[in-house]
């Protein structure tokens, strides 16, 4: 995942830690939602993560 730190300008590519979870995640097509888990093992082959969402009708 791409972390932008917006008040720095920067991008930072990077495996979402603890500290990462409740962040919002940026969707193809300006969705937002919020990372809720994310699980890896050691090598990057695998990995598991959800995202939570909330919508509305207009």
């Amino acid at each position: 995942m791409t972390l932008l730190r917006m008040e720095n300008g920067t991008r930072e590519e990077l495996w979402p830690g603890d500290e990462h979870l409740g962040l919002p995640v940026l969707l193809p097509g300006g969705e937002e939602g919020r990372l809720l888990r994310f699980e890896h093992q050691d090598d990057p082959v695998r990995w598991t993560y959800s995202l939570g969402f909330r919508g509305m009708r207009e």
